[in-house]
């Protein structure tokens, strides 16, 4: 059985993408790189153990030490990196997204996490406390290992905080809360304490009712949240979150950092328009595109900017 996710990708059948599963931790386990699968079958034999989530890749948590070993390991298994030749003043992703053509499945997608966007800590000491912290398990007959029941939690609040919009997402979030009682809820705060993790938490619960409830029970409400999460909470323009970041560079380098966001590098280009990747005239098309929608939304995104900074 295969379905289509909202991103009109095809989604495999969860035994196809647990056999991807295996194969990627088997592949770096061998190689020495710890990494854990951060949602996939970590989330789904948690809050649906009766089946019922699809998903459209594997995400893995990789140790930031090991990460370009790991991006080597899978290369030479025949997956290549989707997004290329990032400009140095670019920032690093928080992931790597590789490809493969399988035979029998199609496109298989594998997301390499270098960090978990909401967690300020840095990624080395981010990826100490989880890797403590994790839990063996077995998919396809591979031992794996998973973030413990906490952390799970803590990631489906921060995905929650990225993605208000995903229904899927919200649909985790909602389980999560029925999932844990409040002491299981304060363990999960006491964590996203450790990893400076808090704001983006409570952004994340309150895309949901359920969530919101937790708030002032879990001694959040008086968390300042930044207003780049509850743009970013309330699904906001990209150009919005941009315009915030502007707003806290100097003066002096606004004007470069504006030429870099209108003019990318083609690989950052790329990775939005798959058109791009036709030639030349096409990546030409893409940037147009690009500068086009960034100026037609530019007004609407400030007046949200505006609206959430008051």
């Amino acid at each position: 059985m295969t379905v289509t996710g909202n991103d009109g990708r095809l989604v495999g059948s969860r035994a196809w993408l647990d056999l991807l599963h295996a194969e990627t931790c088997w592949l770096l386990r061998q190689a020495g790189i710890d990494a854990m699968v951060l949602k996939g079958p970590a989330t789904a034999r948690w809050l649906y153990p009766d089946g019922g989530r699809p998903s459209v890749d594997v995400d893995l948590l990789v140790d930031p030490a090991g990460w370009d070993d790991a991006i080597a390991v899978l290369r030479a298994h025949g997956f290549t990196p989707v997004q290329r030749e990032f400009r140095s003043d670019e920032p690093a992703p928080h992931s790597l997204e590789l490809q493969r053509r399988d035979p029998a499945q199609g496109e298989q997608a594998v997301d390499l996490h270098r960090y978990f966007p909401g967690i300020e800590a840095s990624p080395e000491a981010a990826f100490a406390v989880l890797w403590a912290r994790r839990v063996p398990d077995t998919v396809a007959r591979i031992e794996v290992d998973l973030p413990d029941v906490t952390s799970r939690a803590l990631v489906v609040a921060l995905h929650a905080a990225r993605t208000p919009a995903s229904d899927r997402v919200g649909e985790d979030l909602r389980r999560a809360t029925r999932a844990l009682d409040l002491d299981g809820w304060r363990e999960v705060v006491a964590l996203a304490a450790q990893l400076d993790a808090r704001p983006a938490l409570r952004a994340g619960l309150e895309t949901q009712p359920a969530g919101r409830a937790l708030v002032d029970p879990l001694g959040l409400g008086e968390v300042a949240v930044p207003v780049h999460w509850k743009l970013l909470s309330t699904d906001a323009d990209q150009t919005a979150v941009r315009l915030d970041e502007l707003a806290h560079l100097p003066v002096s380098r606004r004007p470069g950092q504006v030429f870099r966001w209108a003019f990318p590098s083609p690989a950052l280009v790329r990775s939005g328009d798959p058109r791009a990747s036709r030639g030349p005239a096409w990546l030409a098309v893409a940037y147009l595109t690009r500068l086009g929608d960034g100026v037609r939304r530019l007004p609407k995104a400030y007046r949200q900017y505006r609206s959430t900074r008051r």
